[in-house]
């Protein structure tokens, strides 16, 4: 498989995982008003979103979490970030996943490191993306676990076996038209 293939199914796991824990995490009644919740979440997808940002070359625009009424709107950003990196991915070159990037938080990361950071490219920095939200679905999940939820399996390997589903965003549009 080449690199371009392999990175469009892991961005489509990536997907398809996000949606499975906001729709675990929207089941639980409390998560309305868990910080540590909307928090990760938050987190999660303006890091999405900012690394979008650079891959399009365009400014860095991230709403304050205030600006988010609710979860679901929340949610709705990130299944925003989702399409966007799906157009985004279908246009770009395999030629195009070899090329530097300039991180503009490069300098935070060099301050930590006491040392110029090495160079990211492309592909580098959407096997990040994947590994960064996955790390914080993890956390989610625990958080779940803790408010008397049940986490969705959301491994890779799960996906595979379950012959790769896409991912259901409807929840978030079935969500704002019953509160409107």
């Amino acid at each position: 498989m080449d690199t371009k293939n392999y990175l469009f199914d892991i961005f489509h796991q990536m997907s398809w995982a996000d949606s499975m824990v906001w729709q675990s995490v929207l089941k639980i009644p409390q998560a309305e008003e868990d910080e540590n919740i909307q928090r990760l979440f938050y987190h999660m997808h303006a890091t999405q979103h900012a690394f979008l940002s650079v891959w399009e070359d365009r400014p860095l625009e991230i709403p304050e979490p205030t600006s988010f009424t609710d979860l679901i709107s929340i949610a709705g950003w990130g299944h925003g970030f989702h399409k966007e990196a799906m157009r985004f991915f279908a246009e770009a070159s395999e030629s195009a996943l070899e090329q530097k990037l300039n991180l503009p938080w490069t300098y935070l990361i060099e301050e930590k490191l006491g040392k110029p950071a090495g160079a990211v490219t492309l592909e580098g920095s959407m096997i990040q993306v994947a590994l960064h939200s996955s790390h914080h679905r993890g956390q989610i999940n625990t958080r779940v676990r803790e408010l008397g939820g049940e986490p969705p399996l959301i491994d890779y390997i799960g996906w595979l076996w379950l012959e790769k589903p896409g991912a259901d965003w409807d929840f978030v549009y079935n969500t704002q038209n019953k509160n409107t």
